[in-house]
């Protein structure tokens, strides 16, 4: 089975950015106070859930006349 880097690279960025970008949004939106870790870890739940719905999903192609 061939590994196709470019996808893999991909995919690592597109996890990444959504985890900071959940965790930023954590950290701003909480009223309580809410350490960087805990919010880093609501990003990677997040990111994890996103990556498994991403993989285990079929694609939906919209077809058009």
């Amino acid at each position: 089975m061939r590994v196709n880097h470019r996808e893999v690279l991909r995919r690592l960025v597109k996890y990444s950015i959504l985890t900071l970008l959940v965790a930023f949004s954590a950290k701003m939106i909480i009223k309580a106070n809410v350490s960087q870790m805990e919010a880093f870890y609501i990003g990677i739940v997040a990111s994890t859930v996103f990556a498994v719905l991403d993989m285990i999903s079929p694609t939906i192609y919209i077809k058009t006349k």
